[in-house]
């Protein structure tokens, strides 16, 4: 009997060890999961950003237009217009 309550004790110090190391783990994981994901992004996504940003930079050197509006057409009588919208 007297051995069977030694032996309860020491599984109770266990699970309490158990629950705290667990405990633990689950905060380390937390950290540890940010700090290697973030990790991660900069040197991936930024390496991507990199390549893309230099190879863009040895695109030929066309100029581009400088607008695509078209300039709005002056009404000849806006008093008329304003009868007739449509």
């Amino acid at each position: 009997m007297l051995t069977k309550i030694r032996n309860l004790k020491n599984v109770l110090v266990f699970r309490e060890l158990y629950i705290l190391w667990m405990l633990f783990s689950k905060a380390l994981g937390f950290v540890m999961s940010r700090i290697v994901f973030t990790i991660v992004y900069i040197f991936v996504i930024g390496a991507y950003a990199l390549v893309v940003r230099f190879a863009g930079m040895f695109r030929g050197t066309e100029k581009p237009n400088v607008t695509y509006w078209l300039p709005k057409p002056q009404e000849a009588d806006i008093l008329e217009s304003l009868r007739k919208p449509f």
